[in-house]
């Protein structure tokens, strides 16, 4: 069997267990909601028996999730069993967020952000990817927007809607301290039919949980941000709306479109997500800004970073997009990796909060 050490998220070899022997036996109990999860599970490692489970309803299924060692579950299916577990090592989960887990699990954590203020006067976009911490929330909030004034600033949220409140973001744009709002996150979800926006211009765990993210997520983010970008620079909607009426518009247009190469753009987050958006982006070579904790060495720096230091889109989490073929494929690399004894790749870090 393999047991979590420690330290770094690292697995050790130990003595075999039933649950071992269970998964020996290519069972995997499946909890999701997620249509074609299964199917894809199968086709990616058809040795292996996928279990799909209903514990909430079923004692029989409850009964085999705590025999279980190793489980893919949502995380709203998995949450209200975490201490439930006794034989469990692993979870794989099936999305990237972290915040119902941390409903059951919590612990302080204290950053660093006495940059913000200069990244936020310094871009044209602001892209925001942080999670849901207690040093996050309401980061954005209480004017810290106010940076942004002057420059014709986009917000974009594709992080957590805890970021900023509803009324500090409405206050934002009232107040013209940023241009505009793209959208795929919201401090109350869903959004309130009511609300402006729809119209305006702790303690450890003795198991790993591992979310769903890597390059083909993080790619799907920071394709959703370019194409937000240049929809709003080259005035797409409006655009649609001429041909709808059949107007050719077009005089002068042309030559007031700004380059995204003319463009700033921050990112607040850099993990393994905030790490593709910057790649994907500087393929258009604008300036990328991004907030980290610590300014990395010459040596870590990535090359696509330059700097570390009244119109709303509504979209609802279409920026994340979730392929099960890819959470299979993940599955299957952290399978390999487990029964190898080597460390899991995304393994939920309570601290960090993603």
């Amino acid at each position: 069997m393999c047991e979590k050490s420690s330290e770094n998220g690292k697995l050790r070899k130990g003595i075999h267990s039933s649950l071992l022997m269970e998964t020996n036996r290519r069972v995997v109990p499946v909890l999701t909601r997620r249509e074609g999860l299964t199917f894809c599970l199968r086709k990616q490692l058809p040795q292996i028996e996928f279990k799909e489970l209903n514990p909430a309803e079923n004692e029989d299924d409850l009964n085999t999730l705590k025999r279980s060692e190793i489980i893919i579950s949502d995380a709203d299916r998995i949450c209200t069993f975490l201490y439930e577990l006794p034989a469990t090592r692993w979870i794989q989960g099936t999305w990237a967020g972290a915040d119902l887990y941390r409903k059951y699990i919590d612990k302080n954590e204290v950053r660093n952000v006495d940059e913000l203020p200069e990244l936020l006067s310094s871009c044209d976009y602001v892209c925001n990817i942080l999670p849901s911490t207690d040093s996050t929330k309401g980061l954005l909030g209480n004017g810290m927007l106010k940076h942004c004034y002057g420059k014709g600033t986009i917000f974009m949220n594709i992080g957590r809607g805890s970021i900023i409140s509803e009324k500090d973001l409405i206050e934002a744009l009232n107040e013209k301290w940023i241009a505009g709002a793209i959208l795929d996150v919201f401090e109350g979800e869903p959004l309130d039919p009511r609300s402006p926006l729809w119209s305006m211009p702790q303690p450890r765990l003795p198991f790993q949980i591992t979310r769903f993210s890597g390059p083909s997520f993080g790619i799907l983010m920071g394709e959703y941000v370019v194409c937000q970008i240049i929809i709003h620079e080259r005035d797409f909607f409006k655009i649609h709306q001429n041909q709808s009426k059949k107007l050719w518009l077009c005089e002068g247009k042309i030559f007031e479109h700004r380059m995204l190469a003319d463009l700033s753009i921050g990112i607040l987050g850099f993990g393994a997500i905030g790490v593709r958006v910057a790649q994907l982006l500087k393929t258009f070579n604008p300036k990328v800004w991004v907030l980290v904790r610590s300014v990395p060495s010459e040596i870590e720096k990535q090359p696509y970073v330059d700097e570390y230091s009244n119109h709303v889109t509504v979209t609802p989490h279409v920026s994340g997009v979730i392929r099960p073929q890819d959470v299979a494929k993940l599955f299957a690399k952290n399978l390999e990796l487990y029964e190898s004894g080597q460390p899991l790749e995304y393994v939920y870090d309570v601290e960090k909060g993603y």
